[in-house]
């Protein structure tokens, strides 16, 4: 009776493969995978702030990054642009923030980044995305006792979800954050 050569090879890689399969879940969440937690918690993030408070807090970093945000109108919700800054690159990015009154002395801030850059042919690619990264660092900068414990949900989240793909034998994430 004739053996086949090919079953040694088959196993090794049967083996190889469980054993980088359990590499990937043994290891922990990425950064990529923590922060999308995180923004998931940005996102959603009501301030125990008045509106002034938190504007306030947003133009004092975002005056840290160069930019100039215009001063709060009194009363009411706010919506307000930076100015444009020029990019050492030719390009230009701009902020537009609002904020709205969710309660008593409660709000929800958004902040998005508009980017132009020079392209091909004489066209301007515009790019416009939540700045999640901003806002957040408006959090540390307002509320540095609510910033440890938003890391750590977004933590927990992120180990979870890895576990989760681990346990079906995925690849460790999943693609809703919330």
């Amino acid at each position: 009776m004739r053996r086949s050569t090919l079953f040694p090879y088959r196993m090794l890689f049967l083996l190889l493969g469980c054993g980088l399969a359990l590499a990937h879940c043994s290891r922990a969440p990425s950064e990529a995978e923590r922060k999308r937690y995180r923004d998931a918690l940005v996102d959603t993030y009501i301030h125990p702030l008045t509106i002034e408070e938190v504007w306030t807090g947003v133009r004092q970093v975002l005056e840290r990054h160069g930019y100039q945000m215009p001063g709060l109108p009194p009363g009411g919700d706010f919506v307000g642009s930076t100015d444009w800054y020029q990019d050492p690159k030719g390009g230009r990015t701009r902020y537009h923030g609002q904020l709205i009154h969710t309660g008593l002395g409660h709000c929800k801030l958004t902040l998005t980044r508009e980017h132009e850059e020079p392209g091909a042919g004489g066209q301007v690619r515009n790019t416009n995305e939540r700045a999640y990264d901003t806002e957040w660092e408006i959090i540390q900068h307002l509320e540095p006792d609510a910033a440890p414990q938003i890391e750590t949900e977004a933590l927990r989240r992120a180990q979870a979800a890895h576990q989760r793909g681990c346990s079906r034998g995925g690849s460790g994430g999943t693609s809703s954050a919330k």
